[in-house]
């Protein structure tokens, strides 16, 4: 007997999915305005290359927690707050977790 193997999100999850993760980019773009921090002084506190940060504000990948952690920690952002926000920006553009 096999046990069957997971697929990977398809339709809908994965459709909610990326919604999350451009919400998540959405929000860390605003608090890194609020912030004011420049990238070249974020890229000196965390240990997340130019590039990676990049790609994750523009919403081109996905941001891992603990990244997500060091980042919001760079600027004194709460991570579980922004995270909050995230859901209700994205279940507000009837995309995000229902």
């Amino acid at each position: 007997m096999s046990i069957p193997h997971s697929s990977p999100a398809t339709g809908p999850s994965k459709a909610k999915a990326a919604a999350l993760h451009e919400a998540v980019a959405a929000e860390l773009r605003a608090a890194h305005a609020v912030a004011n921090v420049p990238v070249a002084s974020w890229i000196e506190d965390v240990p997340i290359t130019r590039d990676s940060i990049y790609r994750v504000l523009r919403g081109q990948r996905p941001v891992s927690v603990v990244e997500l952690v060091l980042l919001c920690r760079a600027i004194e952002e709460d991570p579980l707050e922004l995270i909050a926000r995230a859901v209700n920006r994205a279940t507000a553009e009837g995309q995000g977790p229902a």
